[in-house]
């Protein structure tokens, strides 16, 4: 299953060069191991669409733990399993 969201330019960025591999999140979804998560890139000053996203696979999910509170869960991410590192942005 593919779920989209979207993310600040700050958060996108981290994401997007691997520099962040998590997302914590509503757990409003059903979310599975395996699934695919598209991070879409936003600006802040309208909330339009960049156009740039950063496809990512779940690879974890916590959705019990010290500091989670309930209805949250935390996303392990492994970025552009099938396109690689260099070209991890698509647009």
């Amino acid at each position: 299953m593919t779920h989209d969201i979207k993310a600040s330019p700050e958060v996108f960025k981290e994401t997007n060069l691997g520099l962040r591999k998590f997302e914590l999140r509503k757990f409003d979804r059903e979310f599975k191991v395996g699934d695919t998560l598209v991070i879409w890139e936003y600006t802040p000053e309208d909330l339009e669409l960049t156009g740039r996203t950063s496809v990512n696979e779940i690879v974890s999910i916590q959705a019990v733990g010290p500091g989670l509170q309930p209805g949250y869960c935390l996303l392990g991410l492994r970025g552009d399993v099938d396109t690689g590192p260099e070209s991890r942005v698509k647009s």
